[in-house]
This record gives C-alpha cells, structure tokens and sequence, in this order.
C-alpha cells in the first residue's frame, strides 16, 4: 500500500492543494443541485411512455366524495399493479405506463365497481367511480325476493 504523505509532496503542489481542494467541493456542489432539479423534474413530468391516472369515487346516490375506498389497478392478465386508498376528496392519483389496465374500487357497504382503462403516452386518464349499490342493501332486497317466493309459492297441505 502506497501511504503519500503532505511533506513529501512537492512544495509547488502544497501550494495548489487547497485551491484543487475547493475546486472539488464547488463541482460536487454543482452536481448535487443538477441531480435535485433533475429528480423534482422527472417526479412532475412524467416518462414519455407514461400518464397520470386520476380516479374520482362517489357515492351513487348523493354523488360526495368516498374517503377510504380501496382502488386496485391490475394489469389484464389481474396481476395486481398497485393498491391505493382515496383522500378526503375521495380521490387517488398514480402514474401507468402504456397499456390497458383494470380498475376495481370497494368500500365496505357498497358493491365493488371496476371499469377498464388505456392508458397512453402523455395523455391523462380521468375516471370518475360512483359506487350505487350498497352491497349489504342489494343482499337484503335479494334475500326479500327469495323468501317472498319461497312463501308464495309453497301451499299449505289441505286435509
């Protein structure tokens, strides 16, 4: 191992060192700042082969905004992409690459909803979800609808 000591040194290098030695820190400075602005840059604009996806949840029936609902995005083959849960202004943004993609939106009490995508270079996706049904209100209608039948139907046996 070769130890290089200041004093050996030549005196006319000693006498550039601290100059060479500022020169450094100001370009290390330098590219810090480029690669920040660069990495600000790319995380608002995103990839040539890519766009936003905004979804919007609502409620059917009084058309607010659903905190809490869970979006899935899944490619076509269901491979599961991501999975996000919307704000208080019930939505959910996330950048896709190019390509078709299913989006499937629940929330406890109301039935699930998923709707397909395309997604294409440079050009957002807007998608507003509005959950219509409560699931545990669909359950109960259908479960009158049976047990109404069931007692219609059947006579009582006659003696």
């Amino acid at each position: 191992m070769i130890r290089l000591r200041l004093k050996e040194l030549p005196e006319r290098v000693q006498r550039h060192l601290p100059f060479a030695q500022g020169a450094v820190a100001v370009v290390t400075g330098l590219i810090t700042i480029v690669g920040a602005g660069y990495s600000v840059y790319k995380f608002w604009n995103p990839a040539p082969d890519q766009a936003h996806l905004e979804v919007v949840i609502q409620d059917g029936e009084a058309g607010s905004p659903l905190t809490g609902a869970t979006v899935e995005i899944l490619s076509t083959s269901k491979a599961l992409i991501a999975t996000l849960a919307s704000d208080q202004d019930g939505r959910v943004r996330y950048t896709l690459k190019d390509g078709r993609y299913d989006v499937k939106v629940r929330r406890d009490g109301y039935a699930d909803a998923t709707r397909e995508i395309q997604v294409t270079p440079g050009q957002d996706v807007a998608l507003t979800v509005r959950l219509n049904t409560p699931a545990v209100k669909g359950l109960q209608n259908t479960m009158k609808k049976i047990i109404g039948r069931g007692s219609s139907s059947s006579k009582s046996p006659q003696r």
